[in-house]
This record gives structure tokens, sequence and C-alpha cells, in this order.
């Protein structure tokens, strides 16, 4: 019975908890951005929205934690708050990402075959950002627009509900703001990456320009959102992602850490008000 007890705690520390909504909020606000009724909300969305939330989070980090085990014994944040591989553990995590990947191709069953290939970059994105041949988190810019794979289950919702893709504005702000993401939480490892020999782009572009990199892109999400007019007044909340690395860059003294783990919860509260704006509509 303890030995159970133990291996749930590790699945549920493997998939992160803090980080499920990052693929199962843009799973949610792309559906219901297309919906046009509550009926829209059946029981293809509920098995759809348990796998972004919880299998697909599983399979993602355990690719990612397995692929880095040598790495991770210089990272920090193995220490409390995520899974670090090691002997003991390491044959069960990989039964277990070996179970998401086979659960995963029964997503097919459920989605049309015009979202084949938006989920097929999923799981390729999933996979090959950690593992070789392609390794995207070890290669400088491609690692963060790689990162595009947590949008791409929004991609999917929308189309499964209305048929057609989102529009290009919708599109390119999630890319941005998906990417700025990847690099902001890229800059807290840039010492443990240097010293693994892991080259991203937070690595070759140093703390400075990688806030600055990071302000850019979601200043620029952000102006595409205020042009496109879809959120009215509720944009403004949305200035606080540019807000927080223009605010590292301005004071000499930050705890970026401490900074980088308020965004899960900037993600999830702004994600459901998010949600709740739109789905108001359908009232």
């Amino acid at each position: 019975m303890n030995d159970i007890r133990i291996q749930f705690n590790q699945l549920l520390k493997l998939s992160r908890p803090r980080f499920w909504f990052y693929l199962a909020g843009p799973f949610m606000v792309g559906f219901v951005s297309g919906a046009d009724s509550l009926t829209d909300f059946g029981l293809v969305f509920f098995i759809l929205l348990f796998y972004f939330l919880f299998i697909a989070n599983v399979m993602l980090y355990g690719v990612n934690d397995l692929a880095d085990e040598s790495i991770d014994i210089l990272n920090v944040k193995k220490e409390e708050k995520e899974l670090r591989v090691n002997s003991k553990n390491r044959n069960f995590i990989k039964f277990i990402v070996i179970i998401s990947l086979l659960l995963s191709f029964f997503v097919f069953l459920l989605i049309s075959k015009e979202s084949y290939l938006l989920f097929v970059l999923f799981l390729f994105l999933s996979v090959f950002y950690s593992l070789p041949p392609f390794r995207f988190k070890t290669v400088p810019f491609l690692d963060f627009l790689s990162n595009t794979l947590y949008v791409i289950p929004g991609f999917i919702a929308f189309y499964e509900v209305t048929l057609v893709y989102p529009d290009w504005i919708f599109v390119i702000s999630s890319i941005l703001w998906a990417g700025a993401m990847h690099l902001f939480s890229a800059i807290l490892d840039i010492q443990p990456d240097k010293e693994a020999g892991i080259s991203t782009t937070a690595v070759y572009l140093g703390l400075k320009k990688s806030l600055l990199l990071c302000l850019t892109l979601w200043l620029s999400a952000w102006f595409l959102l205020f042009y496109s007019g879809f959120l009215g007044h509720l944009i403004y909340i949305f200035l606080v992602y540019p807000i927080l690395p223009l605010y590292v860059l301005l004071k000499k003294k930050v705890d970026l850490e401490k900074i980088y783990w308020l965004y899960p919860y900037i993600n999830t509260i702004l994600g459901f008000i998010l949600f709740m704006f739109i789905f108001k509509k359908l009232f």
C-alpha cells in the first residue's frame, strides 16, 4: 500500500500540477471561443479536457525528465517542485510515459481528420522538444518556437467546434505568448544549462537580452489582441505579462525565481477570467 502511495505521488509530481492548465487552458479557451451553445460541451469535450489536463502533461514532462536525467542533477527546480529521475524511479517513469503515449493515440478516434495534422504536430513537438535527433530545447530560438505545442490544443478545440481554423491574429498572438513563456522559464536555468553545456536561447542571449525578447514577444501578442478588439476592456489586465519582465529589467535586485513561480497563478487566474468572459456569450 505504501508503494502505491509513493508511485501515485511520483505520478502527480511528474505531471507538474502547477502547469496543468498550460495545455488544458488553451484547449478550454479554444473550445468556448467556437461554441454556440452549452450542448457543444459534450462527452468528447470532457474526455479531451482530461487528456490535455493530465495525460498529455505526464507524457510531455515525463519525456523531458527522462531525457534530462543527467543534467537535472544541477537543476534546483527538481528539489521540491518537480520530480527528479533516479535509479529508483526511472523504470516506473518509463512505464508511465509509454502508457501516456499509447493513450494519446486514442485522441485520433475523438477528433476529425482535419485536426490530425495539428495533433501529430503536438505529439512531435512534445516528444522531440527533449529527445534527439532534434532536441529543440538545445537549439537557440527553436527552443521557444517549439513551445507552440502549448497552444495547439486550443487550435484543435476551436476547429472541432467550428470546423474552421482560428483567425491568423489569434494564432500568431498565441504563438508569441507561448514563446515568451518558455523563454522566461529558461532564464531561470541559464546557470545549470551553461554548466551542462546546453545552449538555449536564454544562454545564448544572456539575462537582459532574454528579458527584452520576452517583453517584445508579450507586448507584440498584446498589441495583436488589442487590434482585434476581441477582448474589449478586458485586454488591459493582460498587460501583466510584459510588465513583469520590464519590472525585472528596471529593478537592480529581484528574486527571479519568485517572479517565475507567479506565472502559474497568473496564467490560471487570467485563463479562467478569459474563459468566463467568452463563456457568458452562450447565455
